[in-house]
């Protein structure tokens, strides 16, 4: 990142994404930074180790979402994780989808894409590299 941040890039353009132990890494490594990011985003996760987030950098605005029939990362986890998620961050969003197993849909990938548009507007135009073939 200090390649990226002394390029001229500010820690609020950046985001961090993850899927399961990815989107804990996620939210942890977000709320836990010392400046505030662009956005943590967790896909069919969970928020670790509350004891350290709940005293942490809570301006790093949050995106969960979770199937409701997950069966590696119990829906109750998750919907554990969201109450504790908005008691101590200002920005959590949290989404839920029913009969969604441990993956993620396209209706998933498009509420992210609105909550990304949002966060960066700034942002008009996909990295070519980063744009599907």
């Amino acid at each position: 990142y200090q390649r990226r941040v002394h390029g001229g890039i500010p820690f609020e353009h950046i985001a961090l994404a993850g899927f399961s132990q990815g989107g804990a890494i996620s939210i942890f490594a977000g709320m836990t930074f010392h400046h505030r990011l662009g956005g943590a985003v967790s896909f069919s996760s969970f928020a670790p180790m509350k004891d350290i987030l709940q005293g942490s950098n809570n301006k790093t605005p949050v995106w969960m979402g979770h199937g409701t029939a997950d069966l590696m990362i119990p829906f109750v986890w998750a919907k554990q994780s969201a109450e504790f998620m908005k008691a101590v961050t200002d920005d959590f969003t949290f989404k839920e989808y029913a009969g969604m197993a441990h993956t993620i849909s396209n209706e998933e990938v498009g509420h992210i894409v609105h909550w990304l548009s949002i966060k960066f507007p700034y942002v008009t135009e996909p990295d070519e590299h980063l744009t599907p073939d």
